[in-house]
């Protein structure tokens, strides 16, 4: 049970994001910015709001174990983990939104 209570109380995950293009990196740049000026707390960190506005030119991968979807997936909350996979696919596309484990667990989009 504890480790669940972990789990819960979770609000930054890891992304990768990689620049498609000039735009990409011009918007990259700007996250990383951001983060390190106005999120840094420990780690840099930056808001999903913030990712919204700056998504043009962007591929988002799901990182590794400690990504938003796959925590939740670990956590067995699969409905958030949907949700949290949904939000990135709107965000930045079915073209450049990669996670893997979605093939694997038959989620139909």
């Amino acid at each position: 049970m504890a480790t669940a209570a972990v789990f819960r109380e979770k609000s930054n995950y890891h992304l990768v994001l990689l620049a498609r293009n000039q735009t990409g990196y011009r918007n990259l740049i700007q996250i990383v910015t951001r983060a390190h000026l106005e999120g840094f707390y420990y780690k840099p960190r930056i808001d999903k709001e913030f990712l919204q506005t700056h998504n043009t030119g962007l591929v988002a991968l799901s990182a590794c174990l400690a990504g938003e979807v796959a925590q939740h997936i670990l956590a067995g909350r699969r409905e958030e983990a949907t949700k949290a996979a949904l939000w990135y696919k709107e965000t930045f596309g079915i073209s450049t939104w990669r996670y893997n484990a979605i093939r694997f667990m038959n989620w139909k989009w």
